[in-house]
């Protein structure tokens, strides 16, 4: 009892420490979903919470939807040299996309995110990658997006 009771006490006390955390968490293979801004060989795309992959019944669904309302509200944009699969379609060339996030003071932080994409219907790359195709991201590995309080 002594040691649940001491636990809680430290989980209070680190509660403020936890929520000043402004750093925005994305777990591998979480779906953010986008919307193509630039169409070309360099394809941009801002992170847009339009939709999901699944209902939004279960944990995995939410936390997608949470990730990309962080994401959205830190004018996060994807963009990757763009490349034509054996499908026809575009896909990051070598499976490499940079994910950059404004920051208060004006700057950019730019991660390196390898992953792939889905169309909205779920089928892999972008059917034609014009202005305004909505799609999903899929980050192969955990990405930790740093902001600036």
């Amino acid at each position: 009892m002594k040691k649940a009771l001491l636990g809680m006490t430290l989980l209070v006390l680190a509660a403020p420490a936890l929520a000043a955390d402004n750093d925005i968490q994305v777990p591998a293979l979480t779906p953010i979903p986008f919307v193509v801004s630039t169409a070309g060989d360099i394809t941009y795309g801002y992170v847009t919470n339009w939709g999901s992959l699944a209902d939004e019944k279960g944990a995995k669904p939410k936390l997608a939807s949470q990730v990309a309302i962080q994401l959205q509200q830190g004018k996060c944009a994807f963009n990757f040299e763009a490349s034509r699969g054996a499908n026809g379609r575009l896909q990051p060339k070598e499976g490499v996309a940079n994910l950059a996030c404004s920051q208060p003071d004006g700057s950019v932080i730019v991660n390196v995110v390898p992953g792939f994409i889905l169309d909205k219907a779920g089928d892999q790359g972008l059917k034609t990658g014009e202005v305004g195709e909505k799609a999903f991201f899929i980050p192969q590995t955990a990405v930790r997006v740093l902001q600036d309080a």
